[in-house]
Order: structure tokens, then C-alpha cells, then sequence
């Protein structure tokens, strides 16, 4: 597997890509490390009996959590580029693709944890898809004027410089209509 900046940073900082680009390619296998996949089920294990909504499951239940995101994670399958049909499964990917998963599990209820885990998402678009259909709807509004910002933002930007974003955001939509009829 070759190294590339866009699986460092996820995407092409400028500053970045200087420096990067007139290296020499590296080639270092991230698959199959067994190391990786212990780190894996070790973050599993820690946030299962260290999350506060988690802490009090029962432990069949925990143990059911580790098990299922422990193998699961394997085979999640992620789009890596524009190009559907490009797929790449990295550790990195499995890692990310385990965190998401906590977000729905830690909102579960006690008796739902093993329905959750039957109905995971098998990819980063459905579990994409999921996250953003769960955003509150009066929220989402929001939710786009942040993705808007992100998207373009030439840094990765700070929880700060969010809401700074939307402070102003807000006010201009507030001031817009006595803008216009102030002239």
C-alpha cells in the first residue's frame, strides 16, 4: 500500500503538499498488522467499561459490544475517493468506522444493544447517512451551515471559529431584511 497525503489528512493541505510531494513514495502495509487490531479491541474494551451509559450494561451485554465491533469492524467497507468503485479497508477506516458505531450504541437502551448491533451499518456512507438523518430537525439548518464552512474552510477549523461562524451566521440572517429596507 503507498502512503498518499490524502490518508494522512484527509484532505490536501497546502502547506502539506509541499512539503510531501517531492518525497520519495513509501510503502508500508497497514493491513493484516496484528498490533492494529489489538489497538482496536483495546479501545473497544476501554470504552465500553469507561463510558458512563455504558458502565452500568450488563456484562454479557459489554461482552456482546466488544465481540460484534471487534469483527464487524473488519469488514466495514469504506469509498475512498470519487470513484465508486475504489474501496480501500484500512485500520484507520475500522477505527473511525468503531468509533461512529458508539455514538448509537451509547443512545441505546439496555434491552436494545443487541437489536443495534444486529442492524449496524455495514459502510461509512450508511453510517454517514444514519448520523445525519438523526440530527434533530431544527438543527439541521445549522448542521448545513457548519458542512458549508467546513467545506470550504482552508484550515481545519476550531470549535471557536464554529461558532463564531454561526454567531455571525445568525445575526446576518437576522439583519438581512432591515438591510434592505435601509438601502
Amino acid at each position: 500500500m503507498r502512503l498518499d497525503w490524502p490518508q494522512l489528512v484527509g484532505r490536501p493541505e497546502i502547506d502539506i503538499r509541499k512539503t510531501l510531494e517531492p518525497l520519495e513514495p513509501l510503502q508500508i502495509s497497514l493491513h493484516d498488522e496484528s498490533g492494529q487490531k489489538d489497538d482496536i479491541i483495546k479501545y473497544i474494551k476501554f470504552v465500553v467499561y469507561s463510558k458512563r451509559e455504558m458502565r452500568s450494561w450488563r456484562e454479557e451485554d459489554k461482552q456482546r459490544v466488544i465481540e460484534v465491533l471487534s469483527e464487524s469492524g473488519r469488514y466495514v467497507s469504506c469509498n475512498y475517493g470519487h470513484n465508486a468503485s475504489h474501496w480501500r479497508l484500512t485500520p484507520t477506516n475500522r477505527f473511525r468506522w468503531v468509533v461512529c458505531q458508539f455514538d448509537g450504541l451509547s443512545r441505546s437502551f439496555p434491552a436494545n444493544i443487541w437489536r443495534v448491533l444486529a442492524d449496524l451499518p455495514e459502510s461509512f456512507d450508511k453510517t454517514y447517512e444514519e448520523t445525519l438523518l438523526g440530527i434533530d430537525k431544527e438543527k439541521r439548518e445549522y448542521a448545513q451551515r457548519l458542512f458549508q464552512c467546513l467545506s470550504v474552510s482552508i484550515h481545519p477549523c476550531r470549535v471557536e471559529e464554529l461558532a463564531e461562524f454561526l454567531r455571525f451566521s445568525s445575526m446576518r440572517q437576522r439583519l438581512f431584511p432591515l438591510m434592505k429596507i435601509c438601502g
